[in-house]
């Protein structure tokens, strides 16, 4: 009669590749976790970049229909587009003569390179431009 004291050697090489196997999984889990991470912050920025770009357009200058465009540093470039959707006429006030409103549509991109791929988020928004003040 025989007795087994321990494992043989190709026990124990199948389960080191078991444990190697795994551990590759979870590797890449957690490789894939940090490229998410990386990108959900990465649009995060962008956001916040079209935004503040979204709240500047029409406040330093009047909204002037066209697109303009520029590097935000950072991997980040920025493009608005303004177009104007209609125009109507204000009733008098009282104080000068009536004033035109036009309504224009600002879209903001924001895009960066990232792993190779193409990103870009977009903000819409529609605005009334302000009536010119005489002075």
């Amino acid at each position: 009669m025989r007795h087994d004291r321990g494992f043989t050697l190709l026990e124990v090489l199948i389960a080191f590749s078991i444990a190697a196997a795994a551990i590759l999984v979870i590797m890449r889990a957690n490789v894939a976790g940090i490229d998410s991470a990386r990108t959900a912050a990465r649009y995060e920025e962008a956001i916040a970049r079209a935004r503040s770009h979204l709240a500047n357009t029409g406040i330093a200058a009047p909204l002037i229909p066209g697109t303009s465009s520029g590097d935000d540093g950072g991997g980040y470039r920025w493009q608005i587009d303004v177009t104007p959707i209609g125009s109507t006429g204000m009733p008098p006030t009282g104080i000068g003569p009536p004033q035109s409103v036009t309504l224009y549509e600002i879209a903001v991109h924001v895009g960066w390179r990232d792993t190779g791929r193409q990103r870009e988020v977009l903000l819409r928004t529609r605005r009334l431009s302000k009536p010119e003040v005489a002075r």
